[in-house]
């Protein structure tokens, strides 16, 4: 992988970025929160979680999640490969 202040190329995006929260997803695919989760649920898209939050009532919840840039350009091939399929 190329240091982070380089851009690394990949299936047609150039990635800017070592890894992609959900905000950043739903700017870089222009698709909904809702549509990346249930990506992730289906296994579409490869995420992982970086960290732990604390919640007010002292309880630990999951971290940040985040995909990596070849995960994402994995999902936008499948995502291509659905719609050549569908067609």
């Amino acid at each position: 992988m190329k240091h982070m202040n380089q851009a690394a190329k990949y299936s047609g995006f150039i990635h800017t970025k070592p890894r992609y929260s959900i905000p950043d997803l739903e700017e870089l695919l222009s698709i909904g929160r809702g549509t990346i989760y249930q990506a992730i649920k289906e296994g579409k898209l490869k995420t992982y979680v970086i960290g732990e939050r604390k919640q007010q009532d002292g309880t630990s919840k999951a971290g940040r999640r985040f995909a990596s840039p070849e995960a994402v350009d994995e999902y936008v091939a499948l995502c291509e490969k659905e719609a050549d399929q569908a067609a």
